[in-house]
């Protein structure tokens, strides 16, 4: 997890935030096992991008992980 993260006391932080931000690896940030294909990964990522957008999500390390999501799905696809 990031410095940011230790900002906010561990119950305000949402659980799909929490998850995104303390996975140790790109296939555990999506959700997804290491064998997943392309179109498995771009499923995880739309479905939690949904969830994470700063848009959508007003919790203060929404962008944090949805950066981090991003750099998954890259990484990934």
């Amino acid at each position: 997890a990031s410095a940011h993260s230790s900002r906010l006391p561990r119950a305000e932080i949402p659980a799909e935030i929490r998850a995104v931000l303390t996975a140790p690896s790109h296939h555990q940030v999506l959700g997804v096992g290491a064998g997943a294909s392309r179109a498995q990964v771009k499923r995880a990522f739309h479905k939690l991008a949904l969830k994470l957008h700063p848009d959508k999500n007003r919790s203060p390390l929404a962008e944090e992980a949805f950066k981090r999501l991003q750099e998954a799905h890259a990484a990934l696809s």
